[in-house]
Parts: structure tokens; C-alpha cells; sequence
């Protein structure tokens, strides 16, 4: 599926609806699993969840409940598909082994997911005993039997902090609890902070202290229940927001999207900063709400020098208000995007390439360098990465005759992206779904479509 903007789509005016945090919810449905008895869940917010979510979902509950000592009573063989979800991959790794002993269970999903780098989370679970091993196809085979921790236990939080979150999301089940030493500089620490607030909800505790240089101590004490409370409802999605709302700088209008801002401490908020440096309006609401103005055709300045350590997600919403803004701006951090649904470095500097922005590589540890100009419209794939979806689009709105192929990918986080671009817009001419109109058909930022 390509997709292009409809030629009446005007400037972006209204409220945005976005699914629930998926960081959020995927910590949460975990929690609710590991409880005796389980919780509620929360109230959702928004849209649908995309797929990443119901994948998690569909796999806890065939893996079932906290029983007594184990998670779920039955020792059957079960096979879990994360699909193209990595973070619900290495957190079904840490559920299956406290499975009853005896139980077998695969993990698995798309080729794309069972490619990457779940190893850290694996070595982990090894030094808590678990029985699991990696197999040829990328899927990894778990035996039940529960964790305990023997001895000092030391994880690389150098490349993710996927492993340090799902020891903290299952360590107070641990008899004795759960300390581990978190070898640094620790990448995405606002995710382990989302991980603790999300056992806050559960009325669990959890903390991190500093172990000297750049190290951590994840500790999580042995706690025999969690909350039987519903928790409170889910903030909204801070990723499936920042690209609506890039969309709405670069095309122009005023988009406000509720719910965003509160306790948990999304990563992706940082896109508030970026748009505030490119001169993008960012209003701050006390209920959460966040409202993004901008005139059509606005000329938007440099980002100056971008850290993404915390934020490596926004690595092509970065790039594409860079190749918009007059002037250079400087990606770090950009190395570890690399192992993502795609090679997001790699991704856009082709991209940005082929729209006609100066794309440079820096030395050190990843960066890029992006000098922004006059752009011009083409055929931009997403290597079926929903970030670069979220990116692309909402660039095509001030490129005329850029065209995002492989669209279809939003699907795995905001399955409704490209109809509420087109809500937004005011479009009334057709729908997202099937092949995208003609090239040039959209009116450059600064004209009012044709009536």
C-alpha cells in the first residue's frame, strides 16, 4: 500500500485521537498477569491498540494467571507469537520460564523480529536459571521452572534496556526478590523509569540507585501479591502522537492531542522539545492535553545537536524536521537504531538523500548531519518500519509528490495513522486504504486547496 496526501487535504485543525501508551499498556497487561488475582485492566484510551499489543495479549492469555507459585496451572507445549513486537518478545522470554516446571514453551514471531538482538534479555535469564536456548530460525525454546537469583548478577544495559525492564517486571516474583547491577552508560532509561512507574500502579515496589560511574542497581523486593485494584486509565501514546503532531508543524494548523502528558515518563516527548527548537507553538496543558500550532508553509529552524541515547525512536521524526528546517542539524546516538524494525540510520540518510537534503556521517558512536533545503517530492519506503511510516507522511504533507510506499506498516502501532491524518486535514475525497493518487496532486504548504 502507498499512500500520498488526497489533493483536498487542507491544514491540520482539531483533536488527534491516538491509541493508549504501548510501553504503558504492555508493562501493564504483564503486571495484571503476574497478580493473584488478576486486576482489571485500565480504561482505554483512544483508538484500537495496534499490533504489538494484541499480540502481547493474545499470548498471556494462553499462558494464563499467576497460580500460587507459577504463572498459569497447565504444562501443555504453547507456541506465543510476538509478531513484530521486540518488546513483547523478551517480556513473554522472562513470563514463560516461570511457567510450572515441565511446561515448554517457543517464542516466536515474524523473521524480522526473531532476527534482532534478544540475547542480552537471554544471558539474563540464564544467570536466574532458566532453562531456554536460542534456536536456528531465531525462535527461542523455554523451559518452566521459575528464577532464582544464586549470586551477584551483572546486565549489559549498554544497547537496551529491554532486559533490565522485564527482570523488573518479573523480579518481585522472585523468592528473595531481584538486584542486578546495570552495566552503563544505561540507553532508554526513561523506559526502565516507565517500567517502575507501572509496578507503582500495582502497588509494587521498585527502585534504581546509582552503582558508581556510569552503572545502576535495579532492585526489585520479593512481594507476595500485587494490587487487585483496577489501575488508572492509560495516557496516550506519546510516538503515535509526535507524528501527528511533526504532521501538523510542517503542514500547518493547530492539532491538540489529550491525555499525553502524566506520571510515566514516555521517552518520546522529547518531539515536544525538537518541534519547540524548530519554532513550532508547543502548549502545555495541567490536564494532560498538548496543543501544536503552526502557520502553513512555516519556516521552521535547525535542531542544533540532537542526543537520541533516551529517545532512539524518534530517529526519523528528527530527521525529517531537520531536512525541513534552514539550516544543520546534528542526530547523535544514531548506532542503535541500526537493529530496529529496519536499519533506521542507514533508512534515512537514504531518504533524506533522496529528497535532496545533505545528509553526512559523524564520527564517534553513530550521527548524522542534516542540513535542510529545497526538497523535492519521490517515492520514500518504509522497509516496513511504522516510524519511518509516521515520519514520511507526515513530511509529504509540505513536500508536494512525495509518496510513502509500504504504508500499511502503521498497522503495528497506530492501525488508524493515515485516516486521522486525513480527518485532521479536513480530506473528504477518498479513503486511505488501496493505491495513493498521482504525484503532485497536494498544493505546497501556504496554498488552500483547490474547493
Amino acid at each position: 500500500m502507498d499512500w500520498a496526501p488526497p489533493a483536498d487535504l487542507g491544514p491540520l485543525e482539531g483533536t488527534a485521537r491516538v491509541p493508549a501508551s504501548k510501553s504503558v499498556e504492555q508493562r501493564v497487561r504483564v503486571l495484571g498477569a503476574l497478580c493473584e488475582p488478576p486486576p482489571g485492566l485500565p480504561a482505554r484510551f483512544g483508538p484500537p491498540p495496534g499490533a504489538d499489543v494484541e499480540h502481547l495479549a493474545r499470548a498471556l492469555a494462553r499462558l494464563g494467571t499467576w497460580r500460587g507459585s507459577a504463572l498459569g496451572a497447565g504444562r501443555e507445549r504453547l507456541a506465543l507469537d510476538a509478531g513484530e513486537g521486540a518488546t513483547g518478545f523478551r517480556f513473554l522470554l522472562a513470563l514463560a520460564a516461570l511457567r510450572p516446571a515441565g511446561a515448554r514453551t517457543l517464542v516466536t514471531g515474524r523473521p524480522g523480529l526473531r532476527a534482532r538482538p534478544h540475547r542480552p534479555v537471554g544471558r539474563a535469564l540464564l544467570r536466574l536459571g532458566a532453562q531456554l536456548h536460542r534456536r536456528p530460525s531465531g525462535a527461542w525454546r523455554v523451559h518452566g521452572g521459575g528464577l532464582r537469583q544464586r549470586g551477584p548478577l551483572v546486565v549489559d544495559a549498554t544497547r537496551t534496556s529491554h532486559a533490565a525492564s522485564a527482570l523488573a517486571l518479573v523480579g518481585w516474583r522472585l523468592a528473595g526478590g531481584l538486584s542486578a547491577r546495570l552495566l552503563g552508560p544505561v540507553v532508554s532509561r526513561p523506559y526502565l523509569d516507565l517500567t517502575l512507574a507501572a509496578l507503582a500502579r500495582f502497588g509494587l515496589a521498585g527502585r534504581l540507585e546509582p552503582a558508581g560511574s556510569a552503572d545502576l542497581w535495579l532492585v526489585t523486593p520479593e512481594q507476595t501479591r500485587g494490587s487487585a485494584a483496577v489501575p488508572a486509565d492509560l495516557p496516550a501514546d506519546a510516538s503515535a502522537a509526535a507524528g501527528l503532531l511533526v504532521a501538523a508543524a510542517l503542514r500547518g494548523g493547530r492539532v491538540r492531542v489529550e491525555g499525553l502528558l502524566g506520571p510515566e515518563p514516555q521517552a518520546d516527548l522529547l518531539a515536544l522539545d525538537l518541534l519547540e527548537r524548530a519554532g513550532v507553538g508547543v502548549a502545555r496543558g495541567a490536564d494532560g492535553a498538548v496543543e501544536v500550532a503552526a502557520t502553513p508553509g512555516q519556516p521552521l529552524a535547525p535542531l542544533g545537536r540532537v542526543d537520541l541515547t533516551a529517545a532512539p525512536d524518534l530517529i526519523f521524526l528528527a530527521g525529517v524536521l531537520a531536512a525541513a528546517a534552514r539550516g544543520t542539524t546534528h542526530l547523535l546516538a544514531t548506532a542503535r537504531t541500526r537493529t530496529k524494525e529496519s536499519d533506521r540510520e542507514a533508512g534515512l540518510a537514504r531518504a533524506l538523500g533522496a529528497l535532496g537534503a545533505r545528509v553526512a556521517a559523524l564520527p564517534g558512536a553513530g550521527g548524522l548531519a542534516v542540513t535542510g533545503g529545497a526538497l523535492r517530492g519521490t517515492r520514500l519506503s518504509t522497509a516496513g518500519d511504522h516510524r519511518a511510516a509516521f515520519a514520511f507522511g507526515a513530511l509529504a504533507l509540505r513536500v508536494p509528490g512525495l509518496v510513502v510506499g509500504g504504508a500499511a506498516c502503521v498497522a503495528k502501532s497506530h492501525p488508524e495513522f493515515w485516516a486521522e491524518l486525513e480527518r485532521l486535514g479536513g480530506a473528504r475525497g477518498r479513503a486511505t486504504k488501496g493505491a495513493a493518487p498521482p504525484r503532485g496532486t497536494m498544493p505546497p504548504p501556504g496554498r488552500s486547496p483547490a474547493p
